[in-house]
């Protein structure tokens, strides 16, 4: 499907003096602006542009849309696409700001909206420090000084994010660089005035228990499975219940394996602190992980939680457990695999999750077929904790499906007959309903005939005016039970019409896949709303339609008893 543009016709009407611009004031304030963070305020901003607007009479301000610590290299801005979607709607035609950086400082994407975008929407650009208004006749000739102006950013841009990046960097190898206290890691809180981390005495306890429990060859999965039996808050729900996120995602958060495998390998416990695992070259760019030959590593960084003997212990159990999986055996193919033709289908009948598809991959001294399996993903989560596992193979549930399919399909003759049975009948049959709608369209034409004679006879003093009104009220009573009685009918003859209509178009759909073998993702995309998988492998599948067929034999029957009367 072609994309449809996002950008309004011109407006025709473009003169300034008889024109009424409704327009926007945009400030932006970020950390780019180094230095001129005086000059540049949300406040110094919003002064300039508001006296420019009282200058000018033709210029009604309806809003003013900011963005407070956004880079002006990337437009994806909160306050900056509100504004763009008020464009969209058609509420403003003017956007006004202090300067051209102020819009934005990447040269290519600020180019495009000012010399392409805007214009084709008839959309007046205002710049005032830089002295611009694109509706101004000389607009033209100024405007050539706007791409050395937007490039001249660019750069400014660029050199700051280096300059900034450089800073931090000086920062983490001297140890004084702290990050936010969204990136402290579990076991620690910030210490903001010795540039530091501080023990969690609330989570330390759990880090050391987690340390002594992996030196016994307790697996990762057992680890975060007796934290979560034992009640002990996962670092997500932690943050949640500490009021650190609004996430509601974190509020039931519970321990998984990954978690633990990564706290035990995490060097932070040992009062290291590691910088750089993760960083993007230059600004605009995708963050990349860092090869461990350019982390930045500070020892004694902050206080221990663990000694170096117990980490070196679990580094030790950790190798081994890697030895020990590297001498399974090759595990074999999955072989038939319904995945993609399940995707999105498959719900735990208990507590409603979707379910989760694992391989089930058969090993070579394994009697066990391989295959694919579904799993409920509260369970999996929780690590037994919640819900059950209703562990149920593909196979299964991909024949409870096709089991239920074709019963619907078996049905395609009968439903054939019917519709055909209940066409041929009718044109043999005068419908009762039929007559008495025509009856009552008759009498209601007649009723509207009587009132309108009414009008004829006052005029010509056939009537006088208490007879009228008499009459006008008795026929009006009349004409409005007609109406209903001829609408409910109509009505009736609509539902008849609609349910031997629904009757085709399933039987259409239907004799698309009647001579399938088995299912494919487009059957159960039509046909299959979901399927639930409760206790005992019991499978329910639940159908996006209901019985097309029901009603139409019940029109049927009645049809049928009504014609032998």
């Amino acid at each position: 499907m072609a994309r449809k543009s996002r950008i309004r016709p011109r407006q025709d009407n473009c003169d300034a003096k008889a024109f009424a611009w409704n327009a926007v004031i945009y400030l932006r304030l970020s950390v780019e602006d180094g230095d001129d963070v005086e000059q540049n305020s949300i406040g110094n901003q919003k002064k300039i542009c508001l006296a420019y607007i009282e200058k000018h009479e033709d210029i009604n301000l309806a809003s003013v849309y900011m963005d407070h610590g956004h880079s002006g290299m990337t437009y994806d801005r909160p306050g900056f696409q509100e504004m763009y979607d008020a464009i969209l709607s058609g509420q403003i035609n003017c956007v006004i700001v202090k300067d051209i950086s102020r819009f934005g400082r990447h040269y290519i994407i600020t180019s495009e909206y000012l010399q392409k975008t805007f214009p084709d929407m008839g959309i007046r650009f205002i710049a005032v420090n830089d002295e611009y208004d694109s509706m101004r006749p000389d607009a033209d000739v100024e405007g050539l000084l706007l791409p050395f102006k937007m490039i001249l950013n660019d750069s400014y841009a660029k050199d700051i994010s280096k300059k900034i990046r450089s800073s931090i960097s000086a920062k983490m190898k001297s140890g004084e660089y702290l990050a936010s206290s969204g990136s402290i890691p579990y076991g620690y809180i910030r210490d903001p005035e010795n540039n530091t981390f501080m023990v969690d005495k609330e989570a330390a306890p759990v880090i050391l228990r987690m340390f002594e429990l992996r030196t016994a060859g307790m697996l990762y999965s057992a680890i975060a499975r007796q934290l979560n039996t034992d009640g002990i808050p996962s670092p997500g729900k932690l943050r949640a219940i500490r009021n650190m996120t609004q996430d509601a995602r974190f509020a039931g958060a519970s321990w998984g394996h990954k978690t633990v495998q990564k706290i035990l390998c995490d060097p932070v416990y040992i009062g290291q602190r590691i910088h750089g695992k993760v960083k993007r070259d230059r600004i605009g760019s995708t963050k990349k992980r860092r090869n461990l030959s350019e982390w930045q590593i500070i020892d004694n960084a902050h206080p221990a939680i663990i000694s170096q003997e117990l980490f070196d212990t679990v580094q030790e159990v950790n190798q081994a457990e890697l030895a020990r999986r590297s001498q399974f055996h090759k595990r074999g193919g999955i072989g038939i695999d319904y995945r993609d033709i399940l995707r999105d289908k498959i719900f735990c009948g208990d507590c409603g999750m979707r379910m989760t598809a694992l391989k089930r991959c058969q090993r070579i001294d394994s009697e066990k077929p391989a295959g694919v399996y579904y799993q409920c993903s509260t369970y999996q989560r929780s690590f037994k904790a919640m819900c059950e596992n209703h562990y149920t193979r593909q196979d299964i549930i991909i024949d409870a499906i096709n089991r239920i399919l074709q019963s619907q399909l078996e049905v395609i003759a009968d439903l054939e007959a019917v519709i055909g049975t209940y066409e041929a009948a009718s044109e043999n049959r005068h419908d009762p309903d039929d007559e008495l709608l025509l009856s009552i369209r008759v009498k209601r034409k007649n009723t509207e005939a009587k009132l309108e004679q009414l009008l004829v006879d006052l005029t010509d003093r056939l009537l006088n005016k208490d007879e009228y009104d008499y009459l006008k009220s008795r026929y009006s009573a009349e004409h409005k039970q007609l109406l209903h009685e001829e609408s409910l009918l109509e009505q009736k003859a609509s539902e008849k019409r609609q349910t031997v209509m629904t009757a085709k178009k399933w039987l259409k759909q239907l004799k698309r896949y009647h001579t399938l073998e088995e299912s494919d993702r487009e059957m159960i995309d039509l046909l299959v709303k979901r399927v639930l998988i409760h206790k005992n492998n019991m499978i329910h599948v639940e159908l996006s339609y209901s019985d097309p067929y029901n009603e139409l034999r019940s029109l049927v029957a009645r049809d049928t008893k009504v014609g032998a009367q």
